[in-house]
C-alpha cells in the first residue's frame, strides 16, 4: 500500500485549536483587508476603460465627418504622425530661445 507522504505530514504537524483559530483569524483580515483594497485598484483602470470606450465611440463619428470633408486624409497624414512627436515634446520639454521670443513678442505687437 502506497503512503501519502504529504498528507501524513501535514497530519503531523502539531497545531492547538487556539494556535488554529488565531491563524485563521489573521488569515481573514489579511484577505479582506486586500478585498477591500482590490475595488480601488480597479477605479484608474475602470475610469482608463471608459476613457477609451468614448473616445472610440466619437471618433466612430468623427472619423464619417472627416471622410465626408475629404479631410481624413490631413488627420491621417499630418495630424497622427505628430502625435508621437508632440508626447516627446511634453514628456521631454523643448528648449525656448528666449531672445528670440521677445523679438517675435515685439513684432507681433507691432503687426
Amino acid at each position: 500500500m502506497k503512503k501519502n507522504n504529504k498528507l501524513r505530514s501535514v497530519e503531523r504537524v502539531p497545531c492547538s485549536v487556539q494556535r488554529r483559530d488565531a491563524l485563521w483569524q489573521q488569515c481573514m483580515m489579511g484577505l479582506s483587508a486586500f478585498v477591500m483594497a482590490l475595488p480601488m485598484a480597479f477605479v484608474p483602470l475602470q475610469a482608463a476603460a471608459e476613457d477609451a470606450d468614448m473616445t472610440f465611440r466619437v471618433w466612430k463619428v468623427l472619423k464619417e465627418d472627416l471622410v465626408k470633408q475629404s479631410v481624413y486624409s490631413v488627420y491621417h497624414n499630418i495630424d497622427k504622425p505628430m502625435v508621437s512627436v508632440l508626447v516627446e515634446a511634453e514628456l521631454k520639454g523643448v528648449e525656448v530661445d528666449k531672445l528670440q521670443l521677445q523679438k517675435l513678442s515685439q513684432f507681433f505687437e507691432k503687426n
